[in-house]
């Protein structure tokens, strides 16, 4: 009976951390089981240390505070082909395989949150369609992660802009990790200021931004051009789906309450 308390209790940090928004705490998730549930303290304490063991969550350090998120200590598969892993690993990979390295850093973007696993699943959809683009843009590179995946997937060149320096650099180092420094570009530059126009991009930004970004995105975008949003809320889809009115939607996949678009412009 303790093993099925266990998966349940495993299953809800999982999903709780997942799907989080901001990095969580041991208490944050205790008291988010304890809501829901009548488990009691040590059992869930039992279970989180039992994840820790296996590997599945880890704890992380960032100004003085402590959390718990999602180890990326092992190779991860995302959707069909890319998989990610540390830097210091190695991994059998298949002949399709996209393998992704990443160091360990701060920024929002490893793969542990659904939106970014969504933009993933994308770009493989994408590139079921049309095996290459000439010019690439990743919108908010945080780790650069999607930049890295869109170029090893057969983009020639790759802009990575983000309007944080932390995240511009964790991205660089992603990106020599992975030996693609000559064909991706990090720039803290608006999109419309690279001088030029592109084949695909790749947007994991909140509601708001993805609205505002759309006349921009128009702009720069080249004819018959590839979209990939993630970033929104389910209920808010439809919403981004009407603002991008000249963009068709292609794809759309939906998880933990988050959704991912591709979509092409049209006209």
């Amino acid at each position: 009976m303790e093993e099925i308390f266990f998966k349940s209790i495993s299953d809800m940090v999982l999903e709780f951390i997942c799907n989080s928004e901001q990095k969580r705490t041991y208490v944050d998730i205790e008291k988010n089981i304890r809501k829901k549930t009548d488990f009691k303290r040590l059992l869930i304490k039992k279970a989180i240390n039992n994840l820790i063991k296996n590997n599945e969550i880890s704890y992380t350090y960032q100004f003085g505070n402590t959390y718990l998120e999602i180890s990326y200590n092992k190779p991860v598969r995302i959707g069909q082909r890319v998989v990610l892993i540390p830097e210091n690993r190695s991994f059998k990979s298949k002949s399709n395989d996209i393998v992704v390295k990443l160091q360990k850093g701060a920024s929002f973007g490893t793969g542990a949150h659904p939106t970014t696993r969504l933009c993933l699943k994308g770009l493989e959809f994408i590139f079921d369609i049309n095996r290459e683009f000439i010019h690439g843009l990743d919108m908010g590179t945080g780790s650069g992660v999607l930049a890295i995946a869109a170029k090893l997937m057969g983009t020639r060149k790759v802009y990575a802009t983000d309007i944080h320096e932390v995240a511009a650099s964790e991205a660089r180092k992603n990106i020599s990790i992975n030996n693609i420094e000559n064909d991706i570009e990090v720039s803290l530059k608006n999109p419309d200021e690279l001088g030029t126009k592109f084949s695909l991009i790749m947007a994991n930004l909140r509601y708001p931004t993805l609205k505002e970004l759309y006349k921009t995105f128009r702009k720069i975008s080249e004819q018959k051009s590839f979209l990939v949003l993630s970033g929104i809320r389910e209920p808010e889809a439809d919403e981004i789906i009407y603002k991008y009115k000249n963009y068709e939607l292609l794809k759309r996949w939906d998880e933990g309450g988050w959704s991912g678009l591709v979509m092409v412009l049209a006209s």
